[in-house]
């Protein structure tokens, strides 16, 4: 008796270390697709165009909803050979919710990109629905992009940073995308008053001093504005090329959410935002040095 051969249509896994990008047809989401195209081709990752609704699989054969999803997936394809012909693409349709799909697909995906729609009042119910619980949940680093590519030319890429321990993810996803890019980068550290420096207090430079030796190309420059850390990032946030922040996730319930200040810069930005949680990735160990001061100038952020 001969077997049925599985029905592989839906499932939701993707070679280790593809750039994953959810789609649903809208706008956003084809920028979405033209950003992590860029980037797929510049790390030599395979990109992974997702799709997920609950309202198709083995159990829902031959439904409009199916075609409806194939036609979205062969656009975004489309989008990503016109953009970079380069490109190594596979699809998926995911019989299940986006968020889950999303947050499954993460644990294969070197990035998960996201396309955001308006910024606040109704979008952010679209916002709060997908890319804020999945950015919270994610076991890589997420992007959300609202357009691409800018209508402005290219600037540096922004980092917001409140512990190195911490926040070494977000360094070395700044670092490593500024790096690529070829553009500078530039670390913003905001809400404290910042004592002199003096031997007690080093240059900020010798906190980052590990990936200024690993990105030697890297042009870094600190900035060190009063106020909420989130104004800071976006202040300017026009010119730059992208933001990337850090994920204050403490405790259980923590760390399926997000923090303000990351809400708030996705809520607003108009370039791609790039939000790494502490445990996105796995990096070489960074040297804890001396004590860290939250109030202290070189403590970035």
């Amino acid at each position: 008796m001969n077997e049925q051969a599985p029905d592989t249509r839906y499932e939701a896994s993707f070679p280790t270390g593809t750039v994953t990008v959810g789609v649903d047809g809208s706008t956003a989401s084809l920028a979405a697709v033209r950003w992590a195209t860029e980037e797929a081709v510049a790390r030599r990752h395979n990109l992974a165009l997702l799709y997920a609704t609950p309202f198709i699989g083995p159990e829902f054969p031959d439904t409009p909803e199916e075609g409806h999803a194939h036609a979205i997936l062969a656009g975004a394809e489309a989008e990503a050979k016109r953009h970079r012909g380069e490109v190594w693409t596979r699809t998926r349709v995911t019989p299940t919710t986006t968020v889950t799909a999303l947050v499954e697909a993460s644990e294969q995906s070197s990035l998960l990109v996201l396309g955001l729609t308006g910024a606040g009042g109704a979008a952010e119910i679209l916002l709060g629905s997908t890319t804020l619980a999945v950015s919270g949940k994610a076991h890589c680093p997420v992007v959300g992009v609202r357009r691409w590519p800018l209508d402005t030319e290219a600037g540096p890429i922004v980092l917001g940073v409140s512990s190195v321990p911490d926040d070494a993810v977000a360094i070395e996803v700044a670092f490593d995308l500024a790096n690529r890019r070829g553009r500078p980068l530039v670390v913003v550290h905001a809400g404290h008053d910042h004592p002199r420096m003096s031997a007690e207090h080093p240059r900020p430079e010798a906190e980052l001093d590990v990936w200024r030796r690993r990105y030697p190309n890297v042009h870094v420059e600190y900035r060190f504005p009063s106020g909420d850390p989130s104004t800071a990032l976006l202040r300017g946030a026009g010119r730059a090329e992208a933001i990337v922040t850090g994920s204050r996730r403490r405790g259980p319930v923590g760390r399926a959410l997000l923090g303000s200040t990351s809400r708030a810069v996705l809520r607003h930005s108009p370039v791609p935002v790039i939000v790494a949680n502490p445990d996105a990735l796995v990096l070489p160990e960074v040297p804890t040095g001396a004590r860290l001061d939250p109030h202290a100038r070189e403590q970035l952020w």
